[in-house]
């Protein structure tokens, strides 16, 4: 599966509660950051990057936040990637991406 299939699947399963947000964010950092491949246009890539800059800065511990302001919460990691997986099924104009990714496996 390229970047941007992975990226899908990761924002998609996280909105539907398979994965929690430590795990999201650890692997959007991943995928996003050091996975590069050229499967994003630079409008996917317009979406999606406040998205990993959040993910990025995730930290649930409370001493963090207090240090440094630009620490996300779990709160605000939740409410961007809803808004970002609107704006992506708005852009593809799709109710899912799981018929997406069932076909790049053909």
């Amino acid at each position: 599966m390229n970047r941007k299939l992975q990226l899908l699947y990761l924002i998609e399963q996280y909105c539907n509660g398979k994965y929690d947000t430590q795990t999201f964010s650890s692997l959007m950092t991943k995928i996003y950051y050091m996975e590069k491949d050229d499967s994003l246009s630079k409008k996917e890539e317009e979406i999606l990057s406040p998205l990993a800059h959040c993910a990025d800065y995730f930290s649930p511990y409370s001493s963090d936040h207090e240090i440094y302001s630009g620490f996300t919460s779990e709160e605000e990691v939740k409410q961007l990637t809803r808004s970002t997986y609107k704006e992506l099924l708005s852009y593809y104009n799709v109710d899912s991406f799981e018929k997406t990714i069932l076909q790049s496996h053909r």
